[in-house]
């Protein structure tokens, strides 16, 4: 004689833990490639280019220096030594990742990585006759 076994059945909390599981493992696949594709950028760049972080300072006087030369690659950190906010803003056409930042407090900083070449003039939109500079990127 045959004994016949209950019919198995998943419990209903087990297949809503295998289908979040399932729902997480489909959302962090291009997660994790997205993470290996900007890593792979990042140590294509020369270390030393990286690793050296150009600095503007600024102040109720302006941008300092005014004018800045740095290579393909190069990080540059504005930090406001003033004790007033003061923003940041540049031309999107040329710098699409290029965030406005509308106020940097007294001894916050702002980053960007510049990651092509060309002239890129940058300002602050609270005095943008006085407070001006340009960032140059090349090998030269």
């Amino acid at each position: 004689m045959e004994d016949k076994l209950p019919s198995q059945t998943t419990p209903k909390s087990a297949k809503s833990s295998l289908e979040l599981k399932k729902f997480l493992l489909l959302l962090g696949i291009p997660i994790v490639i997205g993470l290996i594709a900007v890593v792979g950028l990042y140590i294509n760049q020369p270390l030393a280019i990286r690793d050296t972080v150009a600095q503007v300072d600024i102040s109720s006087k302006g941008f300092v220096p005014q004018t800045l030369k740095v290579k393909k690659g190069q990080v540059v950190s504005w930090t406001n030594t003033d004790t007033s906010p003061h923003g940041l803003e540049a031309d999107s056409s040329k710098l699409e990742s290029f965030e406005t930042v509308d106020a940097l407090n007294a001894g916050d900083s702002y980053s960007y990585i510049f990651d092509k070449d060309g002239t890129f003039n940058y300002y602050d939109p609270a005095n943008p006759l006085v407070l001006v500079g340009t960032i140059v990127v090349g090998d030269e």
